[in-house]
């Protein structure tokens, strides 16, 4: 509170209460309707989470909570508690939030690749096992990405086609970017699915983690 009213204290001193009153206003507007066409269903930031921070949201459920057997100091326990703070309510907040933009819950990346690394950590240390859904949510996902990479060329290449189906006038206008596409782009998704199937081929065989 303190932090905040040096500079809202100061705004309010110097040019009056419009712009908090606009500001307010605004944040209310973001909150109770989907504003600019900005709009979509409760659980949207949910997977917008999922795929934009794979592969590491498919790590990071295992972490969230703290089993007996697990030596934790004082500082490690205070710090996963916070972290698991910070992650729920950004998750909640913005999903009741009824403006959806994707970079609302970038708080959230934080939290998600803590608890993914402090899973992974535990598989290297041999501490828990790699599960069947890893594996599941590794390929699935992993193909969906894959799938978007490849189309994502062909959109730019065909953008005039895409326009007439687009009612989001930024958007629409977006694609009106001079853009050079060379054909080389398709080889990202090609190396990120062979990437995937080595990744489910070494699972398969058992012999991820063995160091």
């Amino acid at each position: 509170v303190a932090m905040c009213s040096v500079w809202y204290g100061t705004e309010i001193v110097v040019n009056g209460p419009w712009f908090m009153e606009q500001f307010i206003q605004y944040q209310l507007r973001l909150l109770t309707t989907g504003d600019d066409g900005h709009s979509g269903p409760f659980f949207y930031h949910a997977v917008v989470l999922l795929i934009g921070c794979f592969p590491a949201s498919i790590f990071f459920f295992t972490s969230l909570r703290i089993k007996e057997e697990e030596t934790l100091n004082q500082n490690q326990q205070l710090f996963h508690q916070l972290m698991l703070v910070l992650f729920f309510v950004v998750l909640i907040l913005f999903s009741i939030v009824k403006t959806k933009i994707v970079h609302y819950s970038s708080m959230a990346y934080f939290p998600i690749t803590f608890f993914a690394a402090l899973t992974i950590t535990k598989l290297i240390d041999k501490k828990v096992t790699w599960k069947t859904h890893y594996t599941w949510l590794l390929f699935s996902v992993g193909l969906l990405l894959t799938t978007l990479f490849a189309l994502l060329p062909w959109i730019g290449m065909n953008a005039e086609w895409l326009q007439q189906y687009i009612r989001d006038t930024f958007a629409r206008e977006n694609l009106n970017a001079s853009v050079h596409w060379s054909g080389w782009e398709f080889s990202r998704p090609l190396i990120l699915f062979l990437s995937i199937l080595v990744t489910y081929i070494f699972v398969k065989q058992q012999k991820i983690f063995q160091i």
